[in-house]
């Protein structure tokens, strides 16, 4: 399954983009439309966004394609985020955010990671 491995403060990260080349289950795009929704509902038009985690970049391509301002950021080069780091060693101060968004993503972190990406965005004026 081609799976690839970082190590990050002693902890072993997974990933693997291969089933990002899989059409996915009629679940999973319903997690997509009230991904989209919530942002539609509650994200300002003009907000400038970061989404931490790409999957396929169908949430990212779909705000993009609505006239949204969205970056991405993700451990794995094969996604072709915008950033390619893991999320808690990224420098989110210097993106200028409104808002972040991260769906399914934080349950693959170990604790003390998730806890530092949520430190390290605290630090950040992210609203």
């Amino acid at each position: 399954m081609n799976v690839r491995k970082k190590s990050v403060d002693g902890f072993e990260l997974s990933f693997s983009a291969n089933w990002i080349k899989h059409l996915e289950d009629q679940e999973h795009w319903n997690f997509y439309w009230h991904q989209a929704r919530l942002i539609e509902d509650e994200v300002p038009q003009d907000s400038k966004m970061l989404e931490i985690g790409v999957g396929t970049k169908f949430l990212s391509n779909y705000l993009m394609s609505r006239g949204r301002s969205v970056v991405t950021l993700d451990i794995d080069d094969h996604k072709k985020p915008d950033y390619v780091e893991d999320a808690s060693s990224f420098d989110y101060s210097a993106l200028n955010l409104d808002t972040v968004i991260a769906f399914e993503i934080f349950e693959h972190l170990p604790f003390p990671l998730f806890s530092r990406v949520i430190d390290r965005l605290s630090e950040c004026d992210v609203r």
